[in-house]
């Protein structure tokens, strides 16, 4: 629980009210290690937000190529076009 005294605390020894704390989950690979998928969860002292990460392999770079919020939505992030991501991404499941 969040309490004045606690956050008075972090914010005195910290300097200021707003610290993030990241964690992520387990990668699964698909396709040979060409696309990876994980989860990132971010936490703040007022809430906390978690995105699914696709990230695909191009010239030994792993590029991120979608975010979503929800597994049921997957927001393209890239120039290309997000249908054929979307093609690729159904693939994979």
């Amino acid at each position: 629980m969040n309490t004045n005294k606690e956050i008075e605390l972090i914010i005195e020894k910290y300097n200021k009210a707003y610290i993030k704390v990241y964690g992520f989950s387990e990668p699964i690979y698909y396709q040979n290690k060409k696309y990876i998928v994980f989860m990132m969860h971010t936490s703040y002292m007022a809430g906390a937000s978690t995105r699914i990460i696709i990230m695909e392999k191009i010239k030994s770079k792993w590029i991120m190529t979608h975010e979503g919020s929800n597994p049921n939505i997957i927001n393209c992030v890239i120039k290309t076009s997000c249908n054929r991501r979307l093609a690729i991404w159904r693939n994979l499941a």
